[in-house]
């Protein structure tokens, strides 16, 4: 795990997680320092949020065994910012309506209902999905 504090108040932590169905857990575990500085609703929404990110990469990335993924939290003074990285071929989101009866599907259309942006990023060698959430009067920071 890769920490670092930068002058403008931004808190980062990177992780490498092994492409395993653990892997969203391990996630999960990872956000909840940020519970002793963020409210409990930002908290459990990137909880549930960057456990889609990392089902959708255990799904759909087209990985070789021994492959990681990429786990970059960033917590500036107004937003915190998740992202996601792997060996995947990137792709065009679209965001479609699921029914009550889908089993699958939901990720894309949570990550635009939940976060206050998101968006793919891809490279020549691999795909970057993030969300971010804004730190605002809706969400106090725990005192004392």
């Amino acid at each position: 795990m890769d920490d670092s504090n930068r002058a403008d108040g931004a808190t980062t932590t990177a992780v490498e997680l092994a492409a395993r169905p653990d892997a969203a857990g391990t996630a999960r575990r990872m956000l909840d320092p940020l519970g002793e500085r963020l409210s409990c609703e930002v908290v459990e929404r990137a909880q549930l949020l960057v456990t889609e990110l990392i089902a959708n990469s255990l799904l759909h990335a087209e990985r070789h065994l021994d492959d990681s993924i990429r786990l970059q939290v960033e917590q500036r003074p107004s937003t915190l910012r998740v992202q996601v990285t792997d060996s995947g071929p990137g792709f065009e989101p679209k965001i479609h309506t699921p029914t009550m009866y889908q089993h699958s599907g939901w990720g894309l259309f949570l990550m635009d209902q939940l976060s206050d942006r998101w968006g793919v990023s891809p490279t020549r060698d691999e795909v970057a999905v993030w969300f971010e959430l804004d730190l605002d009067e809706r969400t106090p920071v725990p005192q004392g």
